[in-house]
């Protein structure tokens, strides 16, 4: 480590910590899957041009966290559906 220098958080490795996601980003993929939930699959970017189609975002970068997020979520229920989730325990409604 160089001299005065402190390691932050970012810097230990990465494994420990999850991304954080906007309220605004959950809110908009949530809604999107609710009400479109035959447009998305696990294919990120498929997602990703639905999302653009579906969506009014106002910046290449939000539109790909959305779709980043439908991505993830269309994972978790095809886990569920097939039931290879393993131990790892969904966060709750509180949580996010």
């Amino acid at each position: 480590m160089q001299a005065g220098r402190v390691k932050g958080i970012f810097e230990s490795g990465g494994t420990e910590l999850g991304r954080v996601r906007i309220e605004m980003v959950k809110k908009l993929a949530k809604e999107l899957v609710g009400t479109r939930h035959d447009m998305f699959s696990t294919d990120y970017e498929a997602n990703k041009k639905s999302v653009d189609q579906l969506a009014d975002t106002k910046s290449k970068r939000v539109r790909n966290r959305v779709a980043g997020y439908v991505t993830r979520l269309q994972v978790i229920e095809k886990q569920k559906l097939s039931g290879d989730l393993g131990e790892t325990p969904l966060p709750t409604e509180e949580e996010n």
